[in-house]
Parts: structure tokens; sequence; C-alpha cells
């Protein structure tokens, strides 16, 4: 059996809409996160294969949320058409600039 590749990183789960950040709040509820302001309050992540299991199974499935690389910048989405616990590049739209502005 091949070793599991796994892709290290500081990670963190962002509300979009909110802009808020979650911290695991030591429960085994459904969804055992409190939202915080900061990233350094935060819970950090160190693969993305965990965080993308987190957002997953744990997270509440009626908002949405985005993973982000701290590290890189990098941002994460849930891709729904590949299903559990696939996750996919956020692309992000542009600010401002476009027609009709």
């Amino acid at each position: 059996m091949l070793p599991k590749q796994e892709t290290p990183g500081r990670f963190v789960i962002q509300d979009i809409k909110t802009g808020t950040y979650l911290r695991h709040d030591g429960t085994d509820l459904d969804h055992p996160y409190d939202d915080v302001d900061a990233v350094d309050e935060a819970t950090v992540w160190r693969t993305l294969e965990h965080v993308s299991y987190v957002l997953w199974w744990y997270v509440d499935m009626y908002r949405s949320y985005r993973i982000i690389n701290l590290d890189t910048a990098e941002h994460f989405v849930k891709d729904k058409n590949r299903g559990i616990p696939h996750i996919m590049a956020e692309l992000l739209q542009p600010q401002g600039g476009g027609k009709g502005e």
C-alpha cells in the first residue's frame, strides 16, 4: 500500500458571508465550533486533507465556508460535484471594474 500524500500547511475555516473564523469549542456536538473574529483565535489545521474532512463532516452544512491556507493565501471550497470530502480552489470574483459600474 502506498503512503497517503498529505498537503501540509496552516489552514483555517472562514464563514464566507460573515468573514468570521471557526474555533473548536471542545465538545463533540454536530457543529462543535464557535465563530471568532480573528485568525489568531481560530483553530488551525495542519493538513489540507484534515481540514477538508472537517469541512465536510463537522461544519454547518447550511452555511457557506471556505478553507484558507495561511501560508499561501489559497482559498478552497466544497466541490459538491465530486462529493465527500473533495474540495476545489475557490474562484474569486473580481472586485469592481466591470461593465455598468
